[in-house]
């Protein structure tokens, strides 16, 4: 949707509004249709999981299942646009003003967008929400952006902005972080549009000996590949693991203990040293659009970042919170 022409249903940042708990009593639907597997992230499932009676279709072009939680009232077998276009054609005509309904979806929706929005211009150390969204503006339209597992595909879930024109892939490994140096490669070498990969320091860890048959297989290949180096699985903090803190960083962060810069080089990578978001966007300028392979590395402390996240997310929860106060009208 974020690729596609802007619509004044879209609503910005559903993963962070929907953490808010104001939105479980004022914005849950009657009916939910959904198109082939779960969301990136939980929390629209957290929602979903607290109004049991919902009826939800699941729409599937080879009709799988993919259903974990097992929510779905409905399992329909088609693909998905012309299926929508047929029932638009069935539909009454859209009233003209927006329904109670849409009108707080629209209201909390910009209430998010401010509150990300003032976050990510707060001064202090970098973190990884401004660089998922600085990365994605950085993406010329025709060109693919290609996001790791873990935080890079949940961080531009939650705030990037509009992306006219981009193709955005994601794939996982067998661990979720295999083989993504590979797939970027293989994005970069089949087509003659930039792309932009962001990763991890541990996927780049996990996949660095890709970089050593980049030069013979895609030569002219343009990849940026962006490598946010924040010690470890930042993700862990924000699970139940994270209760046993001593025992994940361990067992589940798993420092890499290698710098990312000097494996890069001793492949023959052009290395960028990002301090910065005023960095990272000055580099990406010179390097999406220009032939070769380039590493942009930034350094996040990650206590730092998670704090940050936290932050937003208190943020934007207070922000639909204002946006819905005072409306009587609850659920659906």
């Amino acid at each position: 949707l974020r690729a596609a022409p802007p619509h004044p249903a879209r609503v910005p940042h559903y993963d962070l509004l929907v953490r808010a708990e104001a939105a479980a009593d004022h914005l849950v639907p009657d009916l939910v249709l959904r198109l082939g597997a779960s969301l990136t992230s939980k929390p629209w499932r957290l929602l979903r999981q607290r109004h049991l009676d919902l009826d939800e279709v699941l729409v599937d072009p080879f009709g799988r299942r993919f259903d974990e939680t097992h929510l779905a009232s409905h399992l329909l077998t088609a693909h998905a646009a012309p299926l929508l276009r047929g029932l638009l054609d069935r539909l009454p005509d859209a009233p003209p003003q927006p329904s109670p309904w849409q009108r707080r979806w629209a209201a909390a929706g910009q209430g998010a967008a401010r509150a990300v929005a003032a976050e990510l211009e707060r001064p202090g150390p970098l973190w990884e929400g401004p660089i998922a969204r600085a990365v994605a503006a950085a993406t010329p339209p025709g060109a693919s952006l290609f996001v790791a597992s873990s935080m890079p595909i949940r961080d531009l879930d939650a705030y990037a902005d509009h992306l006219p024109g981009v193709r955005v892939l994601a794939n996982r490994g067998v661990n979720g972080i295999d083989g993504l140096i590979a797939t970027a490669l293989g994005v970069a070498a089949a087509h003659t549009a930039p792309t932009v990969a962001l990763l991890g320091d541990v996927a780049f860890a996990h996949d660095a000996s890709a970089l050593l048959i980049a030069r013979r297989t895609a030569p002219d290949a343009d990849l940026s590949l962006v490598v946010i180096d924040n010690d470890g699985g930042a993700i862990f903090a924000f699970l139940p693991i994270a209760q046993a803190w001593g025992r994940a960083e361990h067992l589940f962060t798993t420092p890499p203990q290698a710098d990312p810069a000097l494996i890069a080089q001793a492949y023959g990578v052009r290395v960028h040293h990002a301090h910065t978001l005023d960095d990272l966007q000055r580099t990406l300028q010179r390097t999406v659009g220009a032939p070769g392979l380039d590493l942009l590395l930034l350094r996040v402390d990650r206590d730092a970042n998670i704090a940050r996240h936290r932050d937003a997310q208190r943020a934007v929860a207070q922000a639909v919170a204002d946006a819905l106060h005072g409306d009587d009208t609850h659920g659906r």
